[in-house]
């Protein structure tokens, strides 16, 4: 299993659509679990950056199973995602070294 970290900017003008969707999308992340039904991807972390990005930390068997995960956000689904970027990320120090 490896670490992903997936930067998200926001569409301009999404953030009242991004409120209301925002309980259905955290109810999402809670099931990332890392189990079969989760597609194999457990959350780690997440976190906006300022008010129009955020910043997923995944662990997941590979990318393909991140992007497979990442469009059945209903942040995504409602359409208030400009930009996704997917980077495998290998911590060497840290509270995070342990998953790597």
């Amino acid at each position: 299993m490896s670490l992903f970290r997936i930067d998200y900017l926001y569409a301009d003008g999404s953030a009242s659509t991004r409120d209301e969707v925002r309980p259905t999308h955290r109810a999402w992340l809670a099931g990332l679990d890392g189990s079969e039904a989760s597609g194999n991807v457990k959350l780690v972390a997440a976190g906006p950056i300022g008010s129009e990005e955020a910043m997923l930390i995944f662990q997941a068997p590979d990318s393909a199973a991140v992007s497979a995960s990442l469009e059945k956000d209903p942040f995504a689904e409602a359409g208030v995602i400009d930009l996704v970027t997917v980077r495998e990320w290998t911590p060497a120090t840290g509270e995070l070294a342990h998953y790597a």
